[in-house]
């Protein structure tokens, strides 16, 4: 008897344990959903504020300060475009 009593409360905690090992599971996983979403948005926003800075450049929009670090950074890369190639074609013409 005394051999089944200790095997008893092995086995409510090993049933505990798996319990809470699928619970931690899943917990885990749903973060890493998550995550993946959220650097899937942040993708996103980079790509399109970048975008946005080139299309307003090329558009003669001005400049808005302060809309993001990316924005800026496609801005300057189309400004920087055009200067090259302006400077480019009117090599040319002499």
């Amino acid at each position: 008897m005394n051999k089944i009593i200790n095997i008893q409360p092995f086995r409510i905690k090993r049933m505990a344990n798996n319990h809470d090992a699928f619970r931690i599971a899943s917990a885990l996983m749903a973060v890493e959903d998550q995550i993946e979403k959220l650097e899937q948005e942040h993708q996103k926003s980079v790509v399109g504020d970048f975008i946005d800075g080139q299309s307003d450049c090329k558009d003669g929009i001005p400049h808005q300060s302060g809309k993001s670090e990316n924005y800026d950074r496609g801005y300057s890369a189309q400004y920087q475009l055009d200067q090259m190639n302006t400077e480019r074609t009117s090599g040319e013409d002499r």
